[in-house]
């Protein structure tokens, strides 16, 4: 029985680590670059962005299984900058909902959401 258990939680934390993806080095990187060009100091959610950790426990961040990001949300979080036609955030090409409501940005659109082929929701 007790074995029985113990394979069981083994398993399940196997298969967690699967589904929720390690982020692919060049999502990382391309959300570092991101929020380098973004005035972020006050979000709380892009307060753990940094290289040392999985780019997909992030605050806001949601990957698929193979470590892509699907989600950004940085909805309601004080950022404040511009995001022009090189903004790294048009090379997440996997990205399908992008949440930038309720901050103060700046961009002309439609800038570079045409490079975003996958994106279904935009706020």
């Amino acid at each position: 029985m007790r074995i029985s258990v113990l394979f069981w939680l083994l398993l399940y934390s196997f298969v967690a680590v699967l589904v929720s993806g390690e982020c692919q080095s060049h999502q990382q990187e391309l959300l570092l670059g991101l929020g380098k060009t973004l005035n972020s100091s006050l979000s709380a959610k892009m307060r753990n962005w940094n290289q040392s950790t999985d780019c997909c426990s992030w605050g806001g961040i949601t990957c698929d299984q193979s470590g892509r990001v699907i989600i950004l949300d940085l909805s309601n979080q004080l950022i404040s900058g511009t995001i022009d036609n090189s903004s790294s955030l048009f090379n997440l090409q996997h990205l399908q909902q992008l949440n930038l409501a309720y901050n103060t940005l700046s961009f002309s659109f439609p800038c570079g959401f045409d490079k975003l082929s996958n994106l279904s929701y935009l706020n």
